[in-house]
C-alpha cells in the first residue's frame, strides 16, 4: 500500500473527510464527477465551489476537501489499481501524520470513517475516466493557461528628426499564458498576422469537431475541458 505525504494542512483537511456523513461524501463525489475538467486552477475552483449549493456540507469543508483531493485525484487516481487503494493509502497515510501530531492520533472508528469517505469521494467512474484523460492531456512540458492580446498605436516621426508625427501604426501584443518555467511569452503581430492565426484557429476548431463526431460514432466518452 503506497504511504503518501501527509502535511499538516492535509491532515486537517482528512480529519474533515472523516467527519464528513455519507450524503456528505456522495455529494462532494458528484460535485468532482461533473465538474473535474472545470476544476484545474485554485481560482476556478473557488469559483465553482461558491456557486454550489451542497446540502449536506459546508460550502468552506467543501473548499478546502476540494483543494486538496482534486491534486490527489489527478495524481494518484490514474495510477493506482483501483480506488480502494487510494483510500486506504490515505488513511494509512494520515494515521501515520497524526501520531505526530499536536492534535493527536485519529481513533479507529475516524479512520474508518476516513477510509469510507474516501473510497465514496475517489470511487467514481467518471471522476476516474476524466483524471486520466486530463493527465493524459496535461503530460506536455508546456499547457496552455490563458491569453491577452494588447493593441496600441505607434507613431511614426519625420525622418528629418522633427517632432511632427507624419504617420502611425497599429500594432499587437499576443501574450501566453503557460505552465511552463517562464510563465508566459509574447509577439507581436500585425493585422496580417491576426488573420492568419485567426484562421489556424478556426481550422482547429473544425478539425474537433470533425474528430468529436467520429469519437460519437465509435461509442465512446469524449472528456472536454471547459
Amino acid at each position: 500500500m503506497q504511504i503518501y505525504n501527509v502535511t499538516p494542512k492535509a491532515l486537517k483537511v482528512l480529519r474533515e473527510v472523516a467527519k464528513l456523513s455519507a450524503r456528505g461524501a456522495k455529494e462532494l463525489s458528484d460535485f468532482l464527477a461533473k465538474n473535474l475538467e472545470s476544476l484545474m486552477s485554485p481560482s476556478e475552483t473557488y469559483d465553482l465551489v461558491m456557486a454550489q449549493e451542497f446540502k449536506n456540507i459546508s460550502t468552506d469543508t467543501a473548499l478546502q476537501i476540494c483543494d486538496f483531493i482534486i491534486p490527489f485525484a489527478f495524481e494518484v487516481l490514474p495510477k493506482v489499481a483501483d480506488a480502494d487503494e487510494a483510500a486506504n493509502g490515505l488513511a494509512a497515510s494520515a494515521r501515520q501524520a497524526a501520531n505526530s501530531a499536536q492534535e493527536g492520533p485519529l481513533s479507529a472508528a475516524a479512520l474508518k470513517k476516513l477510509s469510507a469517505n474516501a473510497l465514496s469521494i475517489l470511487d467514481n467512474p467518471v471522476t476516474r475516466l476524466k483524471a486520466k484523460a486530463l493527465r493524459l492531456m496535461n503530460s506536455h512540458d508546456l499547457v496552455f493557461t490563458g491569453s491577452q492580446v494588447y493593441s496600441d498605436i505607434r507613431p511614426v516621426f519625420k525622418v528629418d528628426g522633427g517632432m511632427d508625427i507624419e504617420a502611425a501604426v497599429v500594432y499587437h501584443t499576443l501574450k501566453i499564458t503557460h505552465t511552463g518555467t517562464d510563465g508566459e511569452f509574447s509577439v507581436a503581430l500585425d493585422s496580417e498576422d491576426l488573420k492568419i492565426l485567426q484562421k489556424t484557429i478556426e481550422r482547429a476548431i473544425s478539425k474537433e469537431q470533425a474528430l468529436s463526431m467520429l469519437i460519437g460514432k465509435a461509442g465512446i466518452e469524449q472528456v472536454k475541458v471547459s
